[in-house]
């Protein structure tokens, strides 16, 4: 098993590059539900931190800054794309970039 890597004070472009070869090495051999589980298990571990911290008074992360997604106090769920996660995503994007350039029945005809 890989070693954890040592993050500099200064977190650089090469800190990335440890971080993200340390979690290939970790979940290289994964299924796509065990790395599901571990991304989502670290995500909960990380914002249980981050309130830790917030009720120290401590300097925290801007959390706009994490890739985790926040809503409220719980982290989205990482799980595999279904086909309905974007049965309206064309729609709705056809309809919102484009309506200054064409007429809504010229949209309603693009989408079908």
């Amino acid at each position: 098993m890989i070693a954890e890597p040592i993050i500099s004070p200064d977190f650089t472009i090469e800190d990335i590059h440890k971080i993200r070869e340390y979690h290939y090495e970790l979940t290289k051999d994964m299924t796509t539900q065990e790395k599901i589980n571990f991304y989502n298990e670290g995500g909960r571990a990380f914002l249980a931190e981050m309130e830790g911290r917030k009720l120290q008074n401590e300097k925290i992360l801007d959390y706009s800054l994490i890739q985790f997604e926040v809503v409220g106090k719980e982290i989205v769920e990482i799980r595999k794309y279904r086909t309905s996660d974007c049965e309206g995503l064309f729609y709705n994007t056809v309809h919102t970039a484009n309506v200054k350039d064409y007429k809504k029945e010229q949209l309603d005809v693009w989408v079908t």
